[in-house]
């Protein structure tokens, strides 16, 4: 992926946006999995989601609280045009407009030094492979989880990054 990274940040500026909804009861990680990309859809369509590409990978945690529930993010790597608005305000408002959470976060990604490219597309990627949480879960949640994600997509691109996570990674020229 780093090379395609690396040739959009020439020509723009990336962040590294979360995205999180409000908590879902145990037996409800499919409405926090419809909700969020729903949600990602509508921002995305919006006019303040200026971004002319973004992969975003889906994470879920479990909290033992209130008798168990699930916690969805969305982690988006992106990159802005150079001289378009990208607003933390704008952005956020529109989050807690469309799901009623404003829990958003925004960091800027150095692209400047190939540590900083590789650094921010490690923090996207971390999540789709992130299992040291689920060790911990109770059965049922695990069961729960194990079901629902088995064979899903938790790893999306969109824009001039389309169908990133399709590339061969066999062909892929070395930095």
């Amino acid at each position: 992926y780093l090379p395609t990274i690396e040739k959009s940040a020439r020509s723009g500026r990336l962040r590294f946006v979360t995205l999180t909804t409000r908590n879902a009861p145990m037996g409800g990680l499919a409405t926090a999995w419809d909700e969020i990309w729903n949600a990602w859809t509508k921002l995305r369509k919006s006019d303040c989601w200026t971004a002319s590409g973004a992969l975003a990978a889906f994470e879920v945690t479990y909290s033992d609280y209130d008798g168990g529930s699930w916690n969805a993010h969305l982690h988006v790597l992106c990159v802005v045009p150079r001289g378009v608005d990208f607003s933390y305000r704008r952005i956020q408002a529109k989050w807690e407009e469309i799901t009623g959470a404003p829990i958003v976060d925004f960091e800027q990604v150095r692209s400047s030094s190939p540590d900083g490219l590789v650094s921010g597309l490690h923090e996207v990627l971390k999540y789709v492979s992130k299992f040291d949480d689920l060790a911990a879960m109770p059965d049922e949640a695990f069961s729960e989880w194990f079901e629902f994600m088995h064979g899903r997509r938790a790893l999306r691109s969109y824009g001039q990054w389309y169908r990133l996570q399709d590339l061969d990674l066999d062909e892929e020229e070395p930095v």
